[in-house]
């Protein structure tokens, strides 16, 4: 697998339909390809989703949907992951997938949810890129004490005596929900226990503070930067980060721990679709920077998720390094500044979200991915970085200090 700033992209292969109607008899050719591309493992996904212009290509879909949110009207006749391949694939969801291609500088075809791996153990090792998907049969509805103990010998060799057992409820749609709370550095208390979505497609752990606001006041939670963007797929919102003393999950017969955790907090709609899903109140997402502590195994059918604290893990490695402050995208072929944090080097030198980074160091920041852009913006506090920008027709070049933000 790759790890793109915590988002799982696995390659995998479609074949589309032979079943087409006569407006795609155009599409026969494409249609009988396979085409293989990368794929966001989302446990926050229902169903395997697909980019709306793929499907047409693939003949599952006739023409763009009326909703930016659909269903294809055509199963995908076949869907491969490694040695892993399901025929007849439905339901297929319809999506426009521009906004992952643009965060995670790939051309990702689509999302593999909860409704493709539903008899199967989804185990993640972010530090050694491998990702696994492991038979577990039917779902299993005995006691906690059963359903733990059948996991940890369906899983066997791939757990450590330190992994902690989560069982979890699934309302509809497959979302995972667990209990955790967040303990602030300054600012205020820690919360009550939280219900978030375990979301191996979320960069970030992130609390809904709509949903959050009733419970605990997160408004004095220091440290703290602002100015940030937060994207999904309903929507994008502007958001802060803070960085959490820790952050705890309830597990069957202990809690699962992890120190100095950035922790996002947005406004957004999507915790209405969640709570919608879920038909109770839902307070965030379980993200990225908490689950790169662990080796992580999502048991479907027994409904245990184990937290599996990586030996000797690298404090520094979750820290930030220092940076300008400076949040962007890819859009065609340009790297686009989409927000730019407040009182940051990049905010004092007059750099705005819509201006366009051109270089960095005098090398052109376009054919860069970006993992190598955010490489080369970063670096040791007080050392310097040039970059040029543009607004319309005018180019500006920047000598900026990082310095750690949060």
């Amino acid at each position: 697998m790759e790890d793109v700033d915590g988002v799982v992209l696995v390659k995998a292969t479609l074949t589309g339909t032979n079943a087409l109607s006569d407006s795609v008899a155009s599409a026969v050719h494409s249609a009988r390809r396979d085409t293989t591309g990368w794929f966001a493992v989302d446990t926050g996904a229902g169903y395997l989703a697909l980019d709306s212009q793929i499907a047409i290509a693939l003949g599952i879909q006739d023409s763009f949907p009326a909703r930016s949110i659909d269903v294809a009207i055509r199963p995908i006749a076949r869907f491969r992951i490694g040695d892993l391949a399901m025929d007849n694939v439905q339901p297929v969801v319809l999506f426009n997938a521009q906004l992952l291609s643009r965060v995670t500088d790939r051309p990702v075809l689509g999302l593999i949810g909860h409704g493709v791996i539903r008899d199967r153990a989804l185990w993640i090792d972010y530090q050694e890129h491998l990702l696994a998907l492991i038979p577990a049969g039917p779902p299993d509805e005995r006691d906690d004490a059963s359903a733990i103990g059948a996991s940890r010998r369906l899983l066997g060799g791939t757990l450590s005596g330190l992994a902690t057992p989560v069982r979890f409820r699934m309302p509809r749609d497959g979302k995972v929900m667990i209990e955790a709370r967040v303990t602030p550095i300054h600012g205020g208390a820690t919360t009550p226990w939280l219900t978030l979505a375990l979301d191996t497609g979320a960069s970030k752990c992130t609390l809904f503070e709509d949903s959050v606001a009733p419970l605990v006041n997160t408004v004095g939670w220091k440290p703290e930067i602002h100015g940030l963007v937060a994207p999904t797929l309903l929507e994008s919102s502007s958001a802060r980060l803070c960085r959490a003393k820790k952050v705890e999950v309830r597990g069957a017969s202990g809690i699962a721990t992890a120190p100095k955790v950035e922790v996002a907090l947005i406004h957004n709609a999507l915790s209405r679709e969640l709570e919608s899903i879920a038909q109770e109140p839902v307070h965030g997402l379980l993200g990225y920077t908490f689950l790169e502590r662990f080796r992580v195994a999502c048991d479907y059918p027994h409904r245990v998720l184990w937290l599996d604290p990586v030996p000797d893990f690298d404090e520094r490695h979750a820290m930030e390094p220092a940076q300008v402050g400076i949040q962007f995208e890819r859009v065609a072929d340009a790297v686009h500044i989409v927000a730019v944090i407040d009182g940051s080097p990049a905010a004092q030198a007059g750099i705005r979200p819509g201006d366009v980074l051109v270089s960095i160091e005098g090398a052109a920041a376009w054919p860069l991915g970006a993992t190598e852009i955010g490489r080369r913006l970063g670096g040791a506090p007080g050392t310097k970085v040039t970059v040029v920008t543009s607004r319309g027709t005018l180019e500006q070049t920047h000598r900026l200090k990082r310095r750690r933000l949060l």
